[in-house]
């Protein structure tokens, strides 16, 4: 998901599902669901976004038992061409809609009130800022306290959100195959995680789960895995090779013979950072640095 909006300090993640084409992600104050989003892509050419946002929020407004009577009311946002919304009273909700031009997505949102600061918020700051970032740009991500800038052309595919440990999976919108594919990962705090077992250990650990796929490589003469320093602008650890396994070579083609995979800790914000990066050789260093 390559939404960037304002959100109230008390809303956190806590659903994320689908892909860059049609996925869903929900926001909760602790206490309940209070911002939903469903998107999807727009594969149609020469239809009025007007129109379609309307059908949409009539078709949700009808589910949700909404009488028709009910005014739909535009929101003024300037990336958004439109943003249609309508007010349920009796279930405190706040139907959205909306056409993002620049990625060819529509949005179904449902803002539900709490009867605090947060409905104020959601209605002046958050709808009116909410952009969807083209992916031929730099994007913004965050979630909880993971953050960072995705270079141009990735989609977001999956992700593994536990406390403590979250993944975040992205493939290259390309038809050139194989496409690059990168994963980014974050076990913290770090000094907990490193109480318990040595950085060697947890890249050991990560090398070893991913083998059904990608079989690291060994030092020659060795059963252990070629582990060799790494050391960055965020902090220093390992890094190591991995390459398809022979016999699914012919079934996974779409898929980049070699892996390269990263393990460092990172001080300053007391996480171990796992980055994976596979493609070609001649661009995965490229692209793990950017």
């Amino acid at each position: 998901m390559d939404f960037l909006a304002e959100i109230p300090l008390s809303f956190r993640p806590h659903k994320l599902e689908g892909s860059a084409r049609r996925g869903l992600a929900v926001l909760t104050d602790g206490v309940r669901p209070r911002f939903e989003l469903l998107w999807a892509s727009v594969t149609k050419s020469g239809f009025d976004p007007a129109a379609l946002a309307e059908r949409h929020l009539r078709r949700i407004a009808s589910k949700a038992g909404v009488p028709q009577d009910v005014p739909v009311r535009p929101i003024h946002n300037p990336n958004c061409s439109p943003m249609l919304s309508l007010y349920h009273g009796e279930n405190s909700c706040l139907h959205v809609v909306a056409f993002f031009p620049d990625t060819s997505r529509i949005v179904e949102i449902a803002c539900r009130e709490s009867g605090g600061a947060d409905d104020e918020i959601v209605k002046s700051r958050t709808l009116p800022s909410l952009l969807d970032q083209p992916p031929h740009k730099p994007r913004k991500w965050a979630v909880f306290g993971m953050n960072f800038i995705l270079p141009p052309g990735f989609a977001y595919v999956d992700s593994t959100l536990n406390l403590g440990d979250m993944s975040l999976d992205f493939i290259a919108e390309t038809s050139r195959r194989p496409r690059t594919q990168l994963r980014l990962r974050e076990i913290y705090p770090a000094e907990l995680a490193l109480s318990r077992k040595k950085l060697e250990d947890w890249f050991t650990d990560i090398l070893k789960a991913g083998r059904h796929t990608y079989l690291p490589l060994r030092r020659r003469g060795s059963k252990t895995f070629a582990l060799e320093p790494y050391s960055g602008p965020l902090g220093s650890g390992l890094v190591a090779d991995a390459r398809i396994r022979p016999l699914l070579r012919p079934f996974f083609w779409r898929f980049p013979a070699l892996q390269r995979l990263y393990l460092f800790h990172d001080p300053v914000s007391d996480r171990l950072v796992h980055v994976a990066v596979a493609g070609r050789s001649e661009t995965i260093d490229a692209s793990f640095r950017e």
